[in-house]
């Protein structure tokens, strides 16, 4: 077996960050400006258990914690989740694999002010694949259980609109092909 993980903390003042910003008439507009304020902590692990020849488990996992705010312009950074996690675990037998990956986003601010958050919402991927010779075929579906939510928000610039930018469930199939 072998483990591998790593913790690091940040915090960090961005110079010139882009930004929406109210102007004389009531109207926003794009300005680069002062006080992106990005503080945090992440953590990672990774561990790989042989079973025996052929079988392999690997699981690796992430955390998060972001405290971002926009000082002047923002109480909080639109479409950062306060917390976020993931875990991804994989069997290897032989020619095949089989995978589930987990993601987990708490509430995320939607707008410059506090007063419209997302709920926290998790997600469930899970996919198999085969093997043989330069070729891998994999299917897989992603957003399992949970079709209501995708993935991180997006939020446009004009009315406050906002979105989740990616399919709600999405069933996939794959050929890679690897030449020497």
């Amino acid at each position: 077996a072998t483990f591998n993980y790593s913790v690091q903390g940040y915090h960090q003042l961005i110079s010139d960050a882009i930004a929406s910003v109210p102007g004389e008439n009531d109207g926003n507009y794009i300005d680069n400006v002062e006080g992106l304020r990005m503080t945090g902590a992440e953590f990672y692990a990774k561990g790989n258990f042989r079973i025996s020849d052929g079988h392999i488990i690997a699981i690796q996992g992430q955390a998060s914690l972001n405290r971002h705010t926009f000082e002047n312009v923002a109480e909080a950074l639109p479409g950062t989740p306060l917390h976020s996690s993931s875990m991804n675990t994989i069997y290897v037998a032989n020619k095949w694999s089989f995978g589930l990956m987990h993601f987990w986003n708490d509430k995320m601010p939607l707008h410059n002010t506090k007063d419209d958050w997302s709920k926290s919402h998790h997600r469930l991927d899970a996919w198999t694949a085969f093997s043989a010779g330069n070729s891998k075929w994999q299917i897989g579906i992603r957003n399992l259980l949970n079709a209501q939510y995708s993935s991180w928000y997006q939020t446009n610039g004009f009315g406050g609109k906002y979105y989740n930018p990616a399919p709600a469930r999405m069933a996939w199939l794959s050929w890679k092909w690897v030449v020497n």
